[in-house]
């Protein structure tokens, strides 16, 4: 082989280096947008849940109101 090949191999293989280390960087970033992505929607489902248990809870309060202060049937 020429000196010329063995340049070419070595730019070869840094340029499928680099290429395997940017790989595997877009990798791990599309790994973090998934769990970010995730953890909003674990967020959104938290506040949608909390929004439901504050309206039970409201819901809940009035009818202890409105029960109390009825008549008794004694």
């Amino acid at each position: 082989m020429e000196t010329k090949d063995w340049v070419a191999i070595g730019i070869g293989t840094g340029t499928y280096i680099e290429a395997s280390r940017a790989k595997a960087g877009v990798d791990h970033l599309s790994g973090e947008l998934l769990r970010l992505r995730n953890d909003i929607d674990n967020q959104k489902y938290e506040r949608e849940f909390q929004k439901w248990v504050d309206e039970l809870i409201y819901q809940f309060d009035k009818t202890v109101i409105a029960v109390s202060n009825s008549p008794a049937d004694i």
